[in-house]
This record gives C-alpha cells, sequence and structure tokens, in this order.
C-alpha cells in the first residue's frame, strides 16, 4: 500500500515539475533561463511582449536598393509606407525612423556605430554575412514559429542552435549566375559547363573574392574553420580542390584575358561580342549586361547557389529593454514575411519567404544552398592569410601545391 502511494506521490510531482515548466516557457524561453541564470551573461527574453501603454521608435537605416536594381527612384520610399500603414494597424504605438545610406560609405558608419555601441534597431544588410557583431548582434530564431521556420527555405535549421545562430531576416534572395555571350555547353552542372569550355573563353575577375567564395561553396564548404591559427582539414581540403580546379582550367588556356589587371579588361571581350564567359557577376551588372545585350547575353546559373541579403537586427549599449527587441523583430518579421516578396519579384529577385499556412504549394528547393559566409571568429584569417595566397596564385602564377604549402607554413596568430 505504501509502495503504491510512493509511486502516485513521484508521479504526482512530475506532472507539476511538467507543468510548472510548460507555464515558465510561456513567459520565459528555456535558452534565456540558460544564459541568465547559468553562464550568466547578457541575454534578451523572446517571449517578452509589447506593451500597449507604451511608444516604440525603431531605427532602420537602408540603402537605395531601387535605384541602384532596377535604376528608379523613390521605391523604397514606398514600400516603408506600405510596411508603417500594416504596422500601424497592428500596432499603433510602433514609429519607424528612417535612414538612407550611401553605398560606399554605408557600412563604415554602421562599424563605427557599432564601436560606439549605437547601431540602428534595424540594418539592411547587402553584404554577403549575416553575422557582422555578435556583441550587438540579436539572433532572430528565438522568435520565429516552427511553421514560421519551414517558410525560410534558406536556412538549413538543421545546424542552428544555441551556439550557431540564425543572424538575420532574410530580405532578399539573389540567385548566382556568371554571364555569357556565347554558346553554353549543353551540361547538366555548372562545374561540368565550365569544364567543357573551348579555349579563351572564360574571364575571372580573381580580385573580386565573392568568386572564390562561390568556389568554395560549389565545391561544398559550409563554413570556413580554423583552429590553433591553422585551417581546419576540411576547409584545406575543400581550398585545395579549389586551386586544383582553377590550375586545371589554366593549364587547358581556358582563360582568355591575362591574369594582370583584370578589373580594367574584365569586360572588354565581353562587350566586343568574343565568345566569352564572365563571373562573378553582381546584380548590378547583371541587370546592365542584360539590358545592353537585347537578348544576346546569357545567364549561367550557378546551381542552386543564392545569396542572401538580410536583415541585421541589433541591441544599443543603453539597452531599451525586451520588449522594445519584440516591437523590432515585429517590425522585421511584417518587412520579410509580407511585403519583401512583392519587392524582390519587382526587381527579378526570389522572395525570401513562403508562407505555406496560405495553402502555397511548396516549391522544388532541391538544391538550394547558400552560399559561404565569413564569420567574424576567421575574418582576419580571411583576409591576412586566405586572400593573399589566392591573389598570388593568381598575380604569381603558383601551383596549387606551392600556395598550399605556403599556407601549411604560416602558423595565424591572432
Amino acid at each position: 500500500m505504501k509502495k503504491r502511494y510512493g509511486i502516485l506521490i513521484i508521479i504526482f510531482i512530475f506532472l507539476i515539475a511538467g507543468l510548472s515548466v510548460s507555464i515558465i516557457n510561456r513567459f520565459y524561453s528555456l535558452d534565456y533561463l540558460y544564459k541568465l541564470l547559468i553562464k550568466k551573461e547578457f541575454t534578451i527574453n523572446p517571449r517578452a511582449a509589447i506593451s500597449p501603454e507604451k511608444e516604440y521608435l525603431v531605427n532602420i537605416w537602408y540603402y537605395p536598393f531601387f535605384r541602384t536594381i532596377a535604376a528608379e527612384e523613390g521605391r523604397e520610399k514606398e514600400f516603408f509606407q506600405e510596411v508603417f500603414i500594416d504596422l500601424h494597424n497592428k500596432y499603433p504605438n510602433l514609429r519607424l525612423k528612417i535612414r538612407k545610406l550611401d553605398f560606399l560609405e554605408g557600412h563604415k558608419e554602421l562599424l563605427e556605430a557599432l564601436e560606439r555601441g549605437n547601431p540602428p534597431d534595424i540594418y539592411l544588410n547587402f553584404s554577403n554575412d549575416s553575422l557582422i557583431d555578435p556583441e550587438w548582434q540579436i539572433p532572430v530564431e528565438p522568435y520565429l514559429t516552427d511553421q514560421e521556420k519551414a517558410g525560410f527555405y534558406t536556412v538549413d535549421w538543421g545546424k542552428i542552435d544555441r551556439e550557431n545562430h540564425f543572424w538575420g531576416w532574410p530580405f532578399l534572395v539573389y540567385k548566382q549566375v556568371w554571364m555569357a555571350n556565347g554558346r553554353i555547353p549543353g551540361h547538366r552542372g555548372f562545374i561540368d559547363k565550365i569544364n567543357h569550355l573551348e579555349k579563351e573563353s572564360l574571364a575571372l575577375n580573381y580580385p573580386d573574392l565573392t568568386l572564390l567564395l562561390q568556389l568554395l561553396s560549389l565545391k561544398g564548404l559550409e563554413r570556413i574553420q580554423v583552429k590553433d591559427g591553422r585551417l581546419t582539414e576540411e576547409s584545406y581540403r575543400k581550398l585545395y580542390e579549389v586551386f586544383q580546379w582553377m590550375h586545371k582550367l589554366r593549364k587547358e588556356q581556358i582563360f582568355s584575358l591575362a591574369t594582370t589587371n583584370m578589373e580594367d579588361y574584365f569586360l572588354k571581350e565581353f562587350l566586343e561580342n568574343k565568345p566569352v564567359v564572365i563571373g562573378p557577376v553582381n546584380l548590378w551588372l547583371e541587370r546592365f549586361l542584360l539590358k545592353k545585350g537585347k537578348g544576346n547575353f546569357n545567364q549561367i546559373y550557378l546551381d542552386g547557389l543564392v545569396q542572401v541579403y538580410t536583415l541585421s537586427i541589433f541591441h544599443q549599449k543603453k539597452y531599451q529593454g525586451d520588449d522594445h527587441s519584440r516591437a523590432v523583430m515585429e517590425v522585421a518579421r511584417l518587412m520579410t514575411e509580407k511585403h519583401a516578396g512583392r519587392l524582390a519579384r519587382e526587381l527579378g529577385l526570389e522572395e525570401p519567404y513562403i508562407d505555406y499556412r496560405d495553402g502555397n504549394n511548396r516549391p522544388d528547393l532541391t538544391g538550394v544552398k547558400r552560399m559561404l559566409q565569413i564569420t567574424p571568429d576567421v575574418r582576419e584569417y580571411w583576409e591576412e592569410v586566405i586572400t593573399p595566397a589566392w591573389l598570388d596564385f593568381w598575380q604569381k602564377g603558383l601551383t596549387p601545391e606551392e600556395v598550399m604549402n605556403k599556407l601549411s607554413n604560416e602558423n595565424f596568430v591572432e
């Protein structure tokens, strides 16, 4: 009899404990409690609610992307007006303060603001790297439901955890392309197409490091990792494979231009109608060439490789509270999930979010892969070790073995 009562008491205790955890989780995420109570570090409660009694001002910094991509003025203003109208209907106590940045100086201004601890709440990030500064940046995934996560198809959610966060709301998705003004080899994969080009028919703008990121991504590298001042085995192997591939094309005389003054002569033969493939091609250059070519220039897609422009979310040194962070996230959610899709279609890009709850059929996303990003922990190694080795390969005509030996012998210490 006593044993049966003991079992009932144990079951009752587990029920109470489970109920308590469920109640607590409604107001505080477990990750928030872990960081706050165990790690004792600054953290933000994603369960915080927007107070109807307070007024919130959300600062947004953006670039004139519409003018740059589509050569049209003023569309960004209309976009933000539409966002504000929608926002005001749901949260009349939220206001927006919008600031336009210059493409040449904007990133520098952001870095200076981060040094002061006074960045904007939302930054329209046109770089390839979604993580800019982990000290001030707020991860996005704690604010998303499981249904919402399914809609952000460029994210590998299996790799998002307590250490590897989802930094930034996808805003615009750009399929990576190179351009051709002649016949494209009829092979299925991008790498096979390039391998079957004729002699002197490929011009690569190697000083643009987007090229190296694209090639590493095509070779399957998901993240550059450095341990004890050296590349990890996988990162080393994938980089070596890229150098081997480029060296093979060089030996077969596939490249059409000398490797000096590449930036000056990158487009010369292309625009003179000599059959040639060029890469990498940014969004502005792609639009320019398609317009100028009048149907004579073709896009070669890099299989499913995409670049994702994001909304980076920051907090300030003078923290405005968890409810303010929630307000910022609601603005970003509205911008990405409701308004970015139409904007993307107008710009000839891909929408970042597909809401399957609205009955939309899930498209075939097989092979969609986000381009390799450079994270802050390896950025210095990328700039001071990998980049010089990459340039030496082209400018000094080094072999893959010579380049990799230099990397092996150089022990990088931050």
